[in-house]
């Protein structure tokens, strides 16, 4: 039996919690697909500001600046550090969790140090993204 798997990118799985969510919100406020009603005009409808995407943006910067802030003996912060001895595969190296943050922090303007003052960085990280 060969077993393939269902999603197999991480942006095929960004485009079905997307879709599954307007979905979601759609037949919350009783409207289907066959009304052809875009998800911006859903989502002024039923007065929800930010998409799912926004919040797990936001929730991994959280936990980033919750990260670095870490002493560097906790096994996480120790984890985060730890670069692995074997060489990578050629070809283009996959988006890693870093790349991720690191662009979610040039999106609302965060720089790096600015986890230092929890304030600042959790104002940072409510903001939304810069288009």
């Amino acid at each position: 039996m060969i077993m393939i798997p269902w999603l197999s990118t991480q942006r095929e799985w960004i485009v079905l919690i997307v879709n599954l969510t307007a979905l979601m919100t759609a037949l919350s406020c009783g409207i289907s697909k066959l009304d052809h009603v875009r998800n911006d005009r859903i989502r002024e409808i039923m007065n929800v500001e930010s998409t799912i995407l926004d919040t797990i943006e936001r929730k991994r910067l959280l936990w980033f600046g919750h990260l670095q802030r870490m002493p560097s003996t906790r096994w996480p912060k120790r984890i985060w550090q730890w670069t692995p001895n074997q060489r990578r595969k050629r070809g283009r190296p996959p988006r890693c969790w870093k790349d991720d943050v690191m662009d979610s922090m040039a999106a609302r303007g965060l720089n790096e140090g600015d986890w230092n003052d929890r304030s600042r960085w959790k104002l940072g990280s409510e903001r939304r993204r810069q288009p």
